[in-house]
């Protein structure tokens, strides 16, 4: 079943007791930030992110991350298509299970719903928050940024979503 879901109860669904367990959503952010010239470490960092989750298998992460950049270079706001390609989500816990970039995408835009199917593959809830970046090395610079934007991201939630656009 596809329904159509707000993007800020998607992403506000990742934070539990002030802990957002989905920061690879906030990593595909910076990178799709990155390609649009407003930093210059978000592929770098989703390719160490990458490396990491698939536990040094280098070479595939680097043909994934080319991969994400030729998406980027194709994917404005106007065919942007989660009517299409929606996100996969266990609506039951509200998990994502296949989309971070869909909705990186969607935040970066200021997209206020997508569209999204249920699964129901994970029963719980996976964690790339920012204990996970702790605990496979990353530096605390690195974690703040991650931090700091994913609360730039919320505090854009109460202002509207086209000002998540110019965060």
């Amino acid at each position: 079943m596809i329904e159509q879901k707000k993007v800020r109860d998607i992403f506000e669904a990742q934070i539990i007791e002030g802990y957002c367990r989905r920061m690879d959503i906030v990593v595909h952010y910076l990178a799709i930030e990155n390609y649009y010239g407003k930093n210059d470490f978000g592929f770098d960092l989703c390719l160490k992110v990458h490396d990491k989750r698939t536990r040094g298998r280098f070479a595939r992460s680097v043909r994934r991350i080319e991969g994400f950049k030729q998406l980027v270079s194709k994917t404005t706001e106007e065919n942007f298509n989660t009517k299409k390609h929606p996100l996969e989500i266990n609506f039951g816990i509200m998990d994502i299970v296949q989309g971070a970039h869909r909705m990186a995408f969607a935040l970066y835009f200021g997209i206020d719903t997508v569209y999204a199917r249920n699964v129901r593959k994970r029963k719980r809830r996976v964690d790339f928050g920012w204990k996970w970046f702790e605990k496979n090395g990353f530096d605390q610079s690195v974690i703040d940024i991650l931090l700091n934007k994913e609360q730039l991201i919320r505090d854009g939630f109460e202002n509207g979503m086209e000002s998540i656009k110019s965060n």
